[in-house]
C-alpha cells in the first residue's frame, strides 16, 4: 500500500489515543498519522511499526531502570551525549 499526499480522498479513522497524542490510520492510502499535542507526523505501515517497537524497547528500559535502588539508579551513565542531559 503505497502512501499518497493526504487529500480528500483520504479516509482518517482514529486507532488510539491518549493525553498526548493520538494515533490515526488513512484506509485509502494506509498513512499512519501520529500526532503528539502540537507536532504531526506521518509514516507507512511499516515505518510506524518499527517506531511502536523502538518505543516499546525504551518503556522496557525505563521501567527496568525506574525499579532499581535511587543510588544504582542515579549513578548510571546513560549510553549517548543526548541522554545525559535527561537526568
Amino acid at each position: 500500500m503505497a502512501a499518497t499526499p493526504h487529500g480528500d480522498a483520504c479516509e482518517i479513522v482514529r486507532i488510539a489515543t491518549s493525553d498526548i497524542g493520538s494515533v490515526a490510520l488513512c484506509h485509502q492510502c494506509g498513512t499512519v498519522h501520529v500526532c503528539l499535542q502540537c507536532i504531526s507526523l506521518r509514516f507507512s505501515p511499516s515505518a510506524a511499526l518499527s517506531l511502536a517497537g523502538m518505543l516499546e524497547e525504551a518503556q522496557r528500559q525505563l521501567v527496568k531502570l525506574a525499579n532499581q535502588e535511587p543510588e544504582t539508579r542515579d549513578s548510571l551513565d546513560l549510553a549517548t551525549p543526548l541522554g545525559r542531559g535527561l537526568h
